[in-house]
């Protein structure tokens, strides 16, 4: 198994290593990293949801016809 530890981020085209950073500056990369994941959550959820929507209104359309 790997390990898939972030030694070096980029941020505004300039590369910081994990290991120069302040506590306080991995902790503001933890949170951006961890709100992008979230977002990409929901934005899966929402197709799945807009998919199922969009699947109730063919048959709704179709029993109208």
């Amino acid at each position: 198994m790997s390990d898939n530890k972030i030694e070096q981020v980029s941020f505004n085209n300039e590369v910081y290593l994990i290991s120069d950073l302040t506590p306080r500056a991995v902790e503001g990369f933890n949170v951006l990293i961890k709100a992008q994941q979230k977002l990409n959550d929901i934005a899966t959820e929402v197709k799945i949801l807009q998919a199922g929507q969009a699947g109730v209104e063919k048959e709704q359309v179709a029993e109208d016809e």
